[in-house]
């Protein structure tokens, strides 16, 4: 998995990305999806771990 590049800039500058595995219509992640907010789908925990941890390298 490589994402070298996110940006969502709130009104107040500050950035978010909302990372899930549940994106889908009825998944517990679904709310955030649905706000506009850009998503990111994972497979699980491990996933979420190696996302973030690239993104701090």
């Amino acid at each position: 998995m490589s994402i070298t590049t996110i940006t969502v800039t709130n009104e107040d500058g500050t950035t978010q990305v909302f990372v899930g595995d549940a994106l889908f219509q009825g998944g517990n992640d679904f709310p955030a999806k649905a706000t506009g907010v850009d998503c990111i789908q994972v497979a699980g925990p491990e996933e979420t771990k190696k996302l973030i941890e690239s993104w701090l390298i």
